[in-house]
């Protein structure tokens, strides 16, 4: 990459080829011990890099840790529930609920909270 605001590409091994997918085709990435699940609209392909790699890799400027094994497409999310539990889940653009972890729903309702144009 030469300076470049656009991550690199990620290249993932699917069915005896590797296929490249761009950072800004991901909806959400979700770990898998060692590896990643990454999330498309084409479908979902584990790679072998750990969470917080590919998290330094692909930025933090359209998407969001929510969890400490999932991390969000935020310009992507479509809404953020709270359930009867009291956890916190944000729906992905493809509809998927990924719930945030206790330590990271703290600084998520702050950029909410910072962001709303009127208090609820």
């Amino acid at each position: 990459m030469s300076g470049a605001s656009q991550p690199d590409s990620i290249w993932v091994h699917a069915h005896g080829r590797y296929r490249r997918v761009n950072p800004g085709d991901l909806d959400w990435i979700e770990a898998e011990r060692d590896y990643v699940r990454l999330h498309t609209p084409d479908g979902s392909f584990l790679h072998h890099e750990t969470m917080a790699s590919i998290e330094a890799r692909i930025g933090t400027a359209a998407f969001r840790r929510v969890h400490r094994s999932a991390i969000v497409r935020w310009d992507r999310a479509s809404e953020v529930r709270r359930g009867a539990d009291g956890a916190l889940t944000v729906v992905t653009g493809g509809g998927v609920e990924v719930r945030v972890g206790r330590s990271y729903a703290a600084a998520l309702l702050a950029e909410l909270a910072s962001r709303a144009p009127f208090a609820a």
